[in-house]
């Protein structure tokens, strides 16, 4: 069963990043953000081992080697948190935008929006 949950990590990973692209940034954006999620992959990959190396070379152990990569990860993780508060407080605006822009376009939208919220009868 471990053997067969590590084998399977990097394939969940590689499978929810297009779901998790599309989540914060939109199914129109989802080229140049998977794009971008590759190209950082891409450099950390070149810049990781070297860094290693280096650490390994300054301290002859690898513990902080793999101290800072995991210190990286949990830092990218954290910066996820931000990042839904801010994605949910720019979709709050732009609904109530469109809001605005509706109820100014059809006289007495905002009693149909009232009667919706509280379940009224109010026939308009």
């Amino acid at each position: 069963p471990t053997i067969v949950s590590i084998l399977s990590s990097p394939g969940v990973y590689v499978s929810i990043t297009s779901v998790v692209l599309v989540d914060l940034m939109g199914l129109d954006k989802l080229t140049s953000s998977f794009g971008l999620t590759l190209l950082f992959q891409g450099i950390a990959a070149v810049l990781g081992p070297p860094i290693a190396g280096w650490v390994f070379d300054a301290t002859q152990n690898y513990d902080l080697s793999f101290y800072l990569t995991g210190a990286m990860i949990a830092a990218s993780g954290l910066m996820l948190y931000p990042v839904e508060c801010i994605m949910k407080r720019t979709r709050r605006s732009d609904d109530k935008s469109k809001d605005d822009v509706e109820t100014k376009k059809q006289p007495g939208a905002h009693l149909k929006v009232a009667k919706v919220i509280l379940n009224d009868d109010i026939s308009l």
